[in-house]
């Protein structure tokens, strides 16, 4: 009777120490099957491996169709031309079929000239800071329309319109227009004499600028 009241008294719990034993119990036996069920797994995961080493559709195989393909694969040749090309008109596809030319510098060319509102001449290509020796291998075969080319009258043109020309920077614009408030019939010649331009910048607007 005192060891049955012993033993009684020492295994007496309480109902949430009894569900803390149970998942003590849970832990304890995970603990000791988890290992089995990794090695179990990682087992079927070789053979996986081996059946896909294995397989017409293997990493190896795919990567040698590849690079069969890439090897028939032949990359589009340039067309040249020796045509002399009109700078004020060309588009890029045709600026690309001169040689020297790719499509950064055909797009460059055609940009610049949409900001100047045309080429006067072929030396303005020079502004583009070509690769060196590039404008060399170019420059024969160009030509400039300048009948093409889009003037503008200081007396019309806005700020901003102004600002956006290539030749002209913000201090120089802000002289222009100080000079317009007071004056009218502006020509490059006037602003050369107020000193509102410089004889380099007079030289380089003056086939852009409308003179009465």
């Amino acid at each position: 009777m005192n060891l049955h009241f012993y033993l009684q008294s020492y295994f007496h719990y309480k109902r949430s120490e009894r569900a803390g034993l149970k998942v003590l119990m849970l832990i304890l036996i995970l603990s000791f099957t988890f290992p089995y069920i990794v090695k179990s797994y990682c087992g079927q995961d070789r053979n996986l491996l081996v059946f896909q080493d294995s397989s017409l559709f293997s990493m190896s195989d795919s990567l040698k169709r590849v690079q069969k393909v890439r090897k028939n694969f032949k990359q589009p040749t340039r067309k040249f031309t020796n045509e002399i090309i009109n700078l004020n008109t060309a588009d890029t596809n045709l600026l690309k079929q001169v040689r020297g030319l790719a499509s950064y510098y055909a797009r460059k060319i055609v940009r610049y000239r949409e900001r100047l509102g045309g080429y006067y001449s072929v030396e303005q290509l020079n502004d583009l800071n070509f690769h060196k020796g590039t404008y060399e291998k170019i420059r024969r075969q160009f030509i400039v329309d300048t009948g093409l080319v889009k003037k503008f009258d200081f007396d019309t043109i806005s700020f901003r319109n102004l600002l956006r020309h290539p030749y002209f920077d913000y201090k120089t614009v802000k002289k222009i227009f100080k000079i317009k408030y007071e004056y009218r019939g502006l020509s490059p010649e006037f602003l050369l004499e107020q000193k509102a331009i410089d004889t380099c910048l007079y030289f380089k607007i003056r086939p852009y600028c409308i003179v009465r």
